[in-house]
């Protein structure tokens, strides 16, 4: 029997979910409340990661907690894990995200609003720009004017956006840390070098002049320096073999996918 006569007690709640209520355990106590627990079973505690434990305590005084109270906490928990189980999973194919560059001391270098998501795995995403509205860090404003196919790595320090243009497909590479993704935005370090590839493949490395000024204002360290020029090798080597994002047939694939998605959405 618990506090104010109510009994412990436990359901068992849609989408893994298991709800202990009761009073609570002397090191939970908190002046005299009861006690809820909402437990995700083990294959849902692996999808919410560090969610994988919610306690509410709720001071309910000397009247106790009335069943239309205990019926709402229950409906929000339940609306919470759906939420955190999404938030783990990750953006799913036609969603739509955020890019967010910084540079290496923390500010915010430019934004995208809409991208289109078109694939995720463990390790990388593909997305597409489409008049896609950009801000830069003075707060200019612009649009994309072509459709672009942009690809993210989380063990490469570079990303590719492919611009399909009529007289064929430009590249703008940029040297960037391997991206995170949270449920703002996905974010990325930039680091002023890029590499611009012309439709006929002519090559070009732009802003070194830019990289050393800033590496010396922030300290970007050998070991930086090192990896990012590493960075630049492999990703001349994939230019030249045509690997990946620089496969014409990889550039038809997605945008084809884009297309479908587009019309299906309409």
């Amino acid at each position: 029997m618990g506090n104010h006569g109510f009994i412990s007690a436990q359901w068992k709640l849609g989408h893994g979910i298991t709800l202990f209520w009761g009073p609570p355990t002397r090191d939970e106590a908190v002046g005299d409340p009861f006690f809820l627990q909402f437990t995700p079973s083990p294959t849902k505690t692996q999808e919410l990661s560090n969610a994988n434990r919610l306690k509410v305590f709720i001071n309910n005084g000397e009247s106790g907690i009335i069943l239309s109270e205990f019926f709402m906490i229950t409906r929000y928990l339940e609306s919470r894990v759906i939420d955190m189980t999404r938030e783990a999973r990750g953006p799913k194919e036609g969603d739509f995200i955020t890019i967010k560059s910084y540079k290496h001391d923390g500010s915010l270098h430019r934004t995208w609003r809409d991208t289109m998501v078109l694939k995720t795995s463990e390790n990388a995403l593909i997305g597409v720009n489409d008049h896609t509205l950009v801000t830069e860090d003075d707060g200019r404003r612009w649009v994309t004017r072509e459709p672009a196919i942009v690809y993210f790595h989380k063990h490469y320090w570079f990303n590719i956006v492919a611009m399909i243009r009529d007289n064929g497909v430009s590249y703008y590479c940029n040297l960037a840390s391997p991206y995170v993704l949270d449920k703002e935005a996905l974010k990325y370090i930039d680091y002023d070098l890029d590499v611009k590839v012309f439709p006929d493949g002519e090559k070009r490395l732009l802003d070194v002049d830019e990289y050393e000024d800033f590496s010396q204002r922030w300290h970007y360290g050998e070991e930086t320096d090192r990896i990012l020029k590493a960075n630049v090798l492999t990703l001349v080597d994939w230019i030249n073999h045509h690997k990946g994002p620089f496969s014409q047939a990889y550039v038809d694939l997605w945008y084809q996918r884009y297309q479908e998605l587009l019309r299906r959405s309409h």
